[in-house]
């Protein structure tokens, strides 16, 4: 759960809070992307944060997250299918990230996570 919880909290901007940005921009990124997020999400402390073993793959996720497949809907919206494999290879070896199976197992959970909140979904 805490790795689906760091990929959620950083499409919602609940991950960036902890450093001091303002919800607001949480809020207003939700809307450009059609998403309504459920009351109180922005309300709520998240006292545990990243917990400092996740900071790798939230590290490998950062240097790819704009490696998505998207698709789009009849009604003009998209959706998040994931993350393009290959170019997050690419990324990942062109960051000088090494790839175990560890990390790649860590990298889906966030991926799973960020899918989710992106499409307005539960995980």
């Amino acid at each position: 759960g805490k790795l689906k919880w760091v990929g959620r909290a950083f499409v919602t901007g609940t991950l960036i809070e902890q450093t001091g940005a303002p919800r607001d921009d949480a809020r207003s990124d939700a809307e450009r992307r059609g998403l309504e997020l459920p009351p109180g999400l922005l309300d709520r402390e998240e006292s545990a944060g990243v917990w400092p073993d996740n900071i790798p793959a939230l590290e490998a996720f950062c240097a790819v997250s704009t490696q998505w497949r998207m698709i789009a809907l009849a009604d003009g919206r998209e959706k998040a299918v994931g993350l393009d494999y290959p170019a997050v290879r690419a990324g990942l070896e062109m960051a000088g990230t090494e790839v175990t199976p560890v990390l790649w197992s860590a990298l889906q959970m966030i991926e799973i996570g960020a899918r989710a909140a992106m499409n307005g979904e539960a995980t």
